[in-house]
């Protein structure tokens, strides 16, 4: 799915966040929503995942996060063992 981008400059939108009306263009994309970008302003967005990786569960995401992506990478090169060593269970990548 491709993004058409429109000549005529973007109108406001409010962040779902802070109440703010921002420009479009302070809003991340995302295919998800009829228009194409997010309904938080990239500023909030900012601060709501600078909060969450300071939590502990948010930590441990982030390390899981990184052994999936290394094990994937180990994976491309045909390097399976290792893969395993960080990922025991391939079939959840």
């Amino acid at each position: 799915m491709t993004l058409k981008i429109s000549d005529t400059p973007p109108a406001g939108r409010l962040c779902k966040h802070c109440g703010l009306v921002k420009p479009s263009t302070d809003f991340g994309l995302y295919s998800q929503e009829p228009d194409g970008r997010r309904r938080t302003c990239k500023s909030c967005m900012a601060e709501y995942m600078k909060l969450r990786r300071s939590t502990e569960a948010g930590k441990a995401e982030n390390i899981t996060n990184w052994k999936r992506s290394k094990a994937r990478a180990h994976l491309r090169v045909g390097n399976i063992e290792q893969a395993q060593k960080l990922v025991p269970d391939l079939s959840t990548l």
